[in-house]
Order: structure tokens, then sequence, then C-alpha cells
């Protein structure tokens, strides 16, 4: 039996589980991708978020879907948010297509349509037929693009290519449109494609249980609504405790928890890490809660355990990888001396538990 099958056998069952994705008009095959994407790049976007960003149809420019992130947080035509040098922007562009191979006209009409985003203004992107949900969101795009250039912000662009077909089997023409866009865009210093065949959605739509129990410092306030499923908590927790949660028998840093973050850890030699791991091993560790951010934590489910426990399946950082990778990296060098610090975290369900 072919990884194609399983792959569609696969994807069939995530639609029939999800009736909203029929309901909403758009194609099929395009949200369940995005769908199994959403954990790791996308942030764990609520199901609305996530088909706002799906503008595949007549006039897409090859383009089916796009977000884009300010400091992990979604950024919506209604509200743009303030840039300064300390941002970081994130673009993700997905093109999705249920045939069985990588087609150089496609990804061709992919790259051509980033191009025409990033060097078309409004009027001439709607004159070659760009639809009405692409042209709202290149106008946002190039806004946010030119205000991060201003302001000298990270700006990454990340370009997925999703198909049914083996990976293996990409043609040097592909290749070679790579590298054409990225000479094309030579403003656009961080670009990085991604490229999905039958087996790597096959295996990142296939569950893997995890389950973390976290303990806050004292009863976290509880973030739930009564008209939603959602739940979530918040409140103060002890970065020693964190740390060692997150290792695994062998003492290994479950750095794959952290996977749904691009923030991810760069190494002492960033400034921004360094900047962390000094004060978290340094006198200041005390206030560290202050000086930080905290981090955030979604999973399939959440429920509180124990006296001050949550119980947490299948979770993903969201936020704050960068301060565990640190955290983890002080412990690490000296566990017996390691001085615990007090950071706020929040644990939030990410509402995607039927999904698979």
């Amino acid at each position: 039996m072919s990884i194609q099958v399983l792959l569609k056998d696969r994807l069939s069952k995530i639609s029939k589980n999800n009736p909203d994705f029929k309901k909403s008009g758009k194609n099929p095959f395009e949200i369940t991708v995005v769908s199994i994407l959403n954990l790791r790049y996308l942030a764990g976007l609520d199901f609305d978020d996530l088909l706002d960003g799906v503008v595949g149809q007549g006039g897409d420019e090859g383009i089916d879907a796009c977000y884009l992130f300010v400091n992990e947080e979604l950024v919506k035509e209604d509200k743009q948010p303030n840039l300064n040098k300390s941002s970081s922007v994130r673009l993700e562009i997905i093109q999705a297509k249920e045939s069985d191979g990588f087609s150089t006209n496609g990804f061709g009409l992919l790259c051509d349509g980033i191009e025409e985003i990033f060097t078309l203004d409004t009027k001439k992107f709607k004159y070659i037929g760009a639809n009405r949900d692409l042209l709202k969101k290149a106008s946002l795009i190039r806004a946010i693009f030119r205000k991060a250039q201003q302001e000298g912000a990270s700006f990454k662009l990340r370009i997925h290519f999703a198909t049914c077909g083996n990976k293996n089997k990409i043609s040097s023409k592909i290749k070679y449109k790579q590298t054409s866009l990225i000479r094309a865009l030579s403003w656009v210093k961080d670009i990085s494609f991604e490229f999905w065949g039958a087996q790597e959605l096959f295996d990142l739509s296939t569950k893997t249980e995890e389950r973390l129990t976290l303990e806050f410092m004292d009863q976290p306030l509880d973030l739930s609504e009564k008209e939603s499923q959602l739940r979530g908590y918040a409140g103060f927790m002890r970065g020693k405790m964190l740390v060692e949660s997150l290792l695994d028998e062998n003492r290994r840093f479950k750095d794959e928890l952290t996977e749904g973050n691009v923030r991810f850890f760069l190494g002492e030699d960033s400034n921004i890490n360094s900047a962390i791991i000094e004060t978290a091993g340094s006198g200041k560790a005390d206030n560290f809660w202050a000086m930080n951010n905290g981090i955030t934590i979604i999973g399939d489910e959440i429920r509180p355990g124990g006296k001050y426990e949550i119980i947490i399946d299948n979770p993903q950082v969201v936020n704050g990888c960068q301060t565990l990778h640190c955290l983890y990296d002080v412990y690490r060098r000296d566990v017996r001396n390691f001085s615990d610090r007090n950071f706020f975290a929040k644990l939030t369900s990410s509402g995607l538990h039927n999904y698979f």
C-alpha cells in the first residue's frame, strides 16, 4: 500500500472529524494542510483565524494561504502593531495541491505570486487578477514589511509547498526557481523553503502522545469562559520545576516541544540569549519574572491535576522558547547551584484535539 493512499485516508479522517472544514466553503485539502501545519508553524491559531488566512480560489496567484506574525502574534487587517528594532516579523505562505507530484508550473506560479506581493502596488496587483482576499493580505504584508525595514526589525519569509508527491523527486527547475526568487527579493534577507510530500504530511499528522504535569506556585488564574470549550490557566512557576519537567528519562532536554516557536534558541552568541542567560545566572535572578515576558504552552487538552497542578496533553511551547532554552543552559552548567527563580506562565488548550 502506498504512502499516498495512507495519507489520503488520514486526511479524509481529519476532514470527517471537523465538519466545519466543509462548511467553510474553502478547498478541503488546503484547509486540512494548514490545520496540520498549524501547531508547529502557525502558533496554534483558532479555526476562524486559520480560515481567514486561506485565500486559495480564483485569482490566488499560486498562494493558497498566508499568515503574518509580529512577535508571535497574528497580525490582522484591523489592528496593525507597533514595531521597533527588537521586533520579530514572520510571514508564512503556503501552497497546497492534492497532486501526486511537485509541479514545476505550480511552484513557479507560487514564486511569481510572492514576488508580486512585494513588487506590485495594489492597483497593478488587482489588474493582473488577484482576488479580494489576497489583495487585502498583500496590502497588509507590504505595510508591515516597510515598517520593519524602517525600524530595523527582523523579517522572515517561509514558503511551504505541500503535495501528495515524493519529496525526493523535486525537479532541478524548482530549485532554480528558489534561487531566482531569493535573487529577485534580495532585500528580504531571510527566506526559507519547506517541501511537504506525502510521507512528511503523514508523519506530521500522526499524533504523538506527550503529557506534562506542571505545577504553579499557588492557585493559578482560571482563564476559561462559559461559552467556550477552550481552557487556560496563568500564574507563577518555578524555573527549575519546568526545566526538569522538560527532561526525558535520559536527562535530554525535549527541544521538540519548542518546535512550534520559530524564535528558537540560536546559541549563546545571540545578544538576546546572552542577556537572558546572564540575568538568569546572576543576582538579578530573584526578579527574573519582572524582566521576562514568560512562556505560553498550548496543548490538545488541559485539566487540573493535584494541588496547583495542571496536566497538559501534547504540549507545544509557542512563546518563551528562548527563555526555556536559556534556563536549561544555566541549569545544565551547574545543576547543584542552580538558583531557582520565578516566572510567569500561561497554559491553554489549543482547541485542536478534534483534528486528528
